[in-house]
């Protein structure tokens, strides 16, 4: 049973389409999982659902969503994979810690914590930081991407795009496919540890996942096809927009 979602099935079918759907579209074209969406619109659709759940679901509905996001990207702009290696480095750790860190904070504090790391990269851009791409850094960055990302359910595109393209300097095409291959695995290993622990509510991933996956592909040619400042205005609008929506909750 499914004691955290209420409603008749057809209805749960509809919502969690359309929350795949919505949220896939926003990865595809951003470079992110869609966590940074989907979390949000399941908090809002399935109010009793619960941080804990939300954020262990969104995890595993990111792990679908990136697949197709990358194959869709790959095609036209190769990942850089040298410099993902050595994020990788470090993300495996942080992706293993995330979930059993994040099932042992408390409902409210999470909810509070997810809007702090929705601004983080907004903060990360009018900061204008610039840092020298060394191994260590990179790794260290992995594992506190990892770890971040793991903890909410956000895939982790969030924070490396303006890590890539603000700090690092990285063309954006480029690093939306770095990202979303970083968000298959990382998403892969943090679902793996949410499933043992029985909060992944595959109900909504049965349905949300194959309209994120459709949405991840059409997000994927929308960005191909609009100018690199247009993506980067529209990755600020939206986490302004969730920054918002979080700070209602609760």
């Amino acid at each position: 049973m499914f004691k955290n979602i209420e409603g008749e099935d057809p209805i749960i079918i509809l919502l969690g389409l359309l929350a795949g759907l919505t949220a896939g579209i926003f990865a595809g074209m951003m470079g992110m999982g869609g966590g940074l969406i989907f979390v949000p619109l399941l908090i809002q659709i399935f109010p009793k659902i619960g941080i804990h759940h939300a954020i262990a679901t969104s995890t595993c509905f990111v792990a679908f969503s990136a697949i197709s996001s990358y194959l869709s990207h790959s095609s036209t702009y190769a990942a850089m994979k040298e410099t993902l290696l050595w994020i990788f480095s470090g993300s495996i750790i942080g992706a293993i810690l995330g979930p059993h860190i994040a099932l042992i904070i408390p409902e409210g504090i999470l909810s509070k914590l997810f809007t702090l790391v929705v601004a983080l990269p907004f903060i990360m851009r009018q900061l204008k930081i610039s840092v020298p791409e060394k191994p260590w850094i990179l790794s260290i960055s992995g594992l506190l991407i990892g770890m971040l990302s793991s903890i909410f359910g956000i895939g982790g595109g969030v924070v490396l795009m303006p890590l890539l393209t603000q700090v690092f300097h990285k063309d954006i095409r480029y690093s939306i496919t770095t990202s979303t291959l970083f968000i298959v695995i990382n998403s892969s290993i943090a679902t793996a540890a949410y499933t043992f622990s029985g909060v992944v509510e595959w109900r909504i991933i049965l349905f949300a996942a194959p309209a994120g996956i459709l949405g991840a592909r059409l997000g994927a040619k929308i960005s191909h096809k609009t100018p690199p400042i247009m993506l980067n205005a529209g990755i600020v609008v939206v986490d302004i927009l969730i920054i918002i929506k979080m700070l209602s909750v609760g």
